[in-house]
């Protein structure tokens, strides 16, 4: 409802989520998304719910520092 409430374009969105689970429609509505886990996953590890379904098929991204995430994307955005 709030994407056809607000026109938004699914293939020009992003959804940014704490849970895999939160993703599986946005991922079926066209949106990319990224799940964003708890900052230093890579090197500690984490309660089960915090890692759950980040290698899920709905999951584009999986991120642990949402700053540097989105700096890469406008990086590879504004490169030559």
């Amino acid at each position: 409802r709030f994407v056809a409430r607000y026109g938004i374009d699914p293939a020009r969105s992003a959804m940014f989520e704490d849970l895999s689970r939160n993703l599986e429609v946005p991922h079926r509505l066209g949106m990319r998304t990224v799940l964003v886990v708890p900052e230093g996953t890579r090197e500690v590890l984490r309660e089960d719910w915090e890692m759950e379904g980040r290698d899920a098929p709905h999951v584009d991204f999986v991120t642990d520092d949402l700053v540097r995430f989105l700096e890469g994307l406008i990086a590879e955005k504004t490169a030559p």
